[in-house]
């Protein structure tokens, strides 16, 4: 990032209706002066920009990590993912022991 001189991001609400909207913008400068400049309208996790499942585990991953290490995290996503076949809700808290 030695190019990189700054970089700048806006997080900004757009009212919709009742909703709103949080579109995102970075811009990043170099010290030559060029910028690039991307911005997204929904992003990644909003009802118009879901996350696949795969992004939802990885997530869950990343943020169970401060917490426990990744066989406990695996563990919950597969109690998660039969939580409706689960006959004792003592097993959910059970594995963030």
């Amino acid at each position: 990032m030695k190019d990189v001189e700054a970089v700048h991001i806006d997080t900004y609400a757009v009212a919709k209706g009742v909703m709103a909207t949080a579109p995102s913008r970075i811009t990043v400068r170099l010290k030559d002066g060029r910028e690039a400049c991307e911005e997204t309208r929904y992003p990644k996790g909003q009802h118009e920009a879901p996350m696949t499942g795969a992004e939802i585990e990885d997530k869950f991953r990343r943020q169970f990590s401060a917490y426990r290490d990744d066989a406990a995290a695996t563990a919950m996503i597969d109690l998660i993912g039969r939580l409706e076949t689960v006959d004792d809700v003592e097993a959910i808290f059970a594995a963030f022991g």
